[in-house]
């Protein structure tokens, strides 16, 4: 497993916008995507419409 920070930008239909960033375990930018938004829904109970990014953290800390 690698260290991810995925960084989610949501939006609803009332224009309210919300960032979140975690720093999740995976295998790769898609999976540590799906484990994020898993944990969003379950603190927050939905999903919105959004855009995302990963970075892989480096063994050195520094993230690619």
């Amino acid at each position: 497993m690698k260290k991810y920070a995925v960084a989610i930008y949501q939006r609803d239909k009332n224009n309210h916008e919300k960032i979140s960033a975690i720093v999740v375990d995976a295998e790769s930018e898609e999976e540590a995507f799906a484990v994020a938004v898993g944990k969003i829904i379950k603190n927050d109970g939905k999903f919105n419409n959004f855009a995302f990014t990963a970075w892989h953290c480096t063994e050195e800390g520094y993230w690619e």
